[in-house]
């Protein structure tokens, strides 16, 4: 993670249901894989999960380049195998590839431990979906999947280099800023150039501020709140329906979205703080 500062989270052993305070993203993160039959809790997988959070088609499919290993399955979890010792079960397939009961589909299969998982279709919503593993994590003693067990990163060096890549592009130096972005690409792509070499190198006329915010996804992704960036950048109006299908079909971002609600304990404590508008 090349992390500068981290809040070094603690594993509390004696947690019995969560509290409010206790750092949740691995079961944000990671989907419910253990409604899955032949499927049992591991590291490997992430550890148990509550899927509350998926990543949008847009980062799944449309932003990662050939060869980045940022979207390995090493780094989103998109394919997984039966791990439950002794498992096997016949099952149907539908036309779709999806999984059904028995007798139901155009086909039946044995399905087995090591065999690669075939998901329900409604199962994308919670238990089987492509997610980031950079909090999943596992401790044979917390089955219900509450604490986060991997230390937390305030600030790491890829987004160091990210935030100069955007200040020398509002300086106009449009070079420093592909010479800052190129620095992390060597090492997401250093594997690939050995069979395609300048894979993933960008130059200086590629860089505006929607490269940038492409990359700061993609080496970010589930690291911290988009919305702090895009604010900042002054994209949130636009780039949330160019990418977001739900926002048009549903009209539901506006400028009151720019700003937070103030909570009313901190309006209390000042006469006359009124709240921010549309909320």
């Amino acid at each position: 993670m090349e992390a500068i500062w981290t809040f070094e989270m603690e594993y509390n052993r004696d947690v019995n249901g969560g509290t409010i305070d206790n750092p949740q993203q691995r079961r944000n993160w990671v989907p419910a894989f253990h409604k899955l039959d032949g499927m049992v809790n591991a590291d490997s997988i992430g550890g148990r999960g509550n899927g509350r959070l998926r990543i949008s088609n847009f980062v799944k499919y449309g932003l990662y380049e050939k060869g980045d290993i940022r979207n390995s399955n090493y780094n989103i979890r998109r394919v997984m195998w039966y791990n439950k010792p002794g498992f096997s079960k016949e099952v149907g397939i539908d036309a779709k590839g999806f999984l059904v009961d028995k007798d139901k589909g155009v086909r039946n299969v044995t399905l087995k431990t090591g065999d690669q998982v075939i998901p329900h279709e409604g199962d994308s919503l919670n238990v089987f979906y492509p997610h980031p593993t950079k909090w999943g994590a596992y401790d044979e003693t917390d089955d219900f999947g509450y604490a986060v067990v991997k230390d937390w990163p305030v600030m790491r060096l890829g987004e160091t280099y990210l935030l100069r890549a955007e200040a020398r592009f509002r300086q106009g130096n449009t070079q420093g800023a592909a010479d800052d972005i190129n620095v992390l690409r060597d090492r997401a792509f250093k594997d690939y150039r050995a069979v395609a070499p300048g894979a993933g190198k960008v130059t200086a006329d590629q860089i505006d501020i929607d490269f940038i915010l492409d990359e700061r996804a993609r080496e970010l992704m589930g690291e911290h709140d988009r919305w702090f960036d895009l604010k900042r950048t002054q994209t949130l109006l636009t780039r949330v329906p160019a990418y977001n299908p739900f926002v048009v079909k549903y009209d539901n971002l506006n400028k009151n979205h720019l700003v937070r609600p103030i909570p009313q304990d901190e309006r209390n404590k000042v006469d006359g703080l009124s709240q921010n508008e549309g909320y």
